[in-house]
């Protein structure tokens, strides 16, 4: 499944790919999977299609349940399994896998920055799938908070 495919997908609704990475027995990755690729937003994208949705708002947490039914369906569709950052606890490592598979970097305050994005983006999903799958490398970029 071409990455290319995968980003118009999740494009469509505002999410953008965030890298990925083979994993490792070390990875903490559940399962066995040959390829992981992460999910999230930066920017209005996502909030304009969360808000062009307009899901249930008296629903208990509306965005985790508008991307669980988003990306789920996605993932069925593409014979992936999706894991996400705000099930638990307890919580996956996804600042760890987002460390592998991005060009991210801790921040003095704690959160990951990014150095396009500083540290307005977020990490919503994992889709797990069987196969290996080619991935392009992390972008080669420095720590923006290194002088």
């Amino acid at each position: 499944m071409p990455m290319k495919a995968l980003a118009a997908a999740i494009g469509r609704h505002g999410f953008l790919l965030r890298g990925g990475f083979h994993p490792l027995p070390a990875d903490g990755v559940p399962g066995d999977p040959g390829t992981l690729v992460m999910i999230g937003n930066a920017g209005p994208a996502m909030w304009e299609a969360f808000r062009a949705a307009c899901p249930e708002p008296f629903t208990p947490n509306p965005l985790d349940a508008w991307t669980r039914e988003v990306l789920g369906g996605i993932a069925r569709d593409l014979g992936a399994t999706p894991l996400f950052s705000f099930d638990g606890p307890p919580y996956l490592p996804f600042q760890r896998w987002a460390m592998r598979g991005d060009a991210v970097f801790p921040s003095p305050i704690g959160p990951l920055i990014h150095p396009t994005y500083g540290l307005w983006h977020a990490y919503r999903a994992a889709l797990l799938f069987a196969g290996r799958i080619p991935l392009p490398a992390p972008a080669a970029a420095a720590s923006p908070c290194a002088c």
